[in-house]
């Protein structure tokens, strides 16, 4: 199997010339984050971590993280064996007064556990008291690098690593459009648009059979270089 540069060269042309393997590795890995970020929970389901990450009222670090699943230990019962892990609902960060607060619909008990996440920080309601040993989530690692010099992408979908070199190549020529204008070569820079074109159609046909509806633009815009 040829890496994804080199597949990506298939797609666009050779542009050793023209674009670093630095912004080839750093468009294969936005692209990467990008489809794991967006991709129907369902079609990830053998990707999620195998453990669970516990924690208690410090609360889990979820940068890099798309959570799945948040469950909070129910230490009512006196007895170890007996205690119980209960699915916690998400709420608003602005809620997390009311889920503290019996009077409000939006109350969180040990049977009825909530969370929020505020400052890439999630936190568990009701907070760890005593006898309870911790809460835990389940999550798909979105941090991670693609290189492009592999081949495939590790603990990631086969059929999306398609969608990734797509990306990587849309946004290649996407910089040479750029370059082409800026030295007014109006020619060349209307063959990459033509060539664009084609990538990006492509592109959005991979997502649209991966399950994604959209990727919404201004987050591609941020991840061009």
């Amino acid at each position: 199997m040829a890496t994804f540069k080199q597949q990506i060269f298939d797609i666009t042309g050779d542009l050793s010339t023209s674009v670093s393997d630095a912004s080839i590795t750093q468009w294969l890995t936005s692209g990467a984050r990008l489809v794991l970020n967006a991709m129907p929970i369902h079609k990830l389901e053998r990707i999620i971590s195998d453990e669970a990450t516990d924690f208690g009222d410090g609360g889990l670090d979820v940068e890099g993280k798309r959570i799945v699943e948040v469950f909070r230990k129910d230490g009512a019962n006196s007895d170890t064996n007996l205690r119980y892990f209960h699915p916690a609902r998400k709420i608003g960060v602005k809620m997390k007064g009311r889920a503290t607060d019996s009077s409000y619909m939006e109350f969180a008990s040990a049977t009825d556990p909530a969370y929020y996440i505020d400052e890439k920080k999630l936190f568990v309601l009701p907070a760890m008291g005593s006898g309870v040993d911790y809460a835990n989530a389940s999550y798909i690692d979105t941090s991670i690098t693609v290189a492009h010099s592999v081949e495939v992408i590790d603990n990631f979908p086969d059929e999306a690593e398609y969608a990734v070199t797509l990306y990587a190549a849309r946004q290649a020529l996407k910089k040479l459009i750029a370059d082409a204008n800026n030295d007014e070569d109006v020619e060349l820079a209307s063959s990459y648009s033509n060539q664009y074109a084609l990538v990006d159609a492509q592109y959005k046909e991979a997502l649209q059979i991966l399950g994604i509806e959209e990727i919404e633009e201004r987050k591609l815009q941020r991840d061009a270089r």
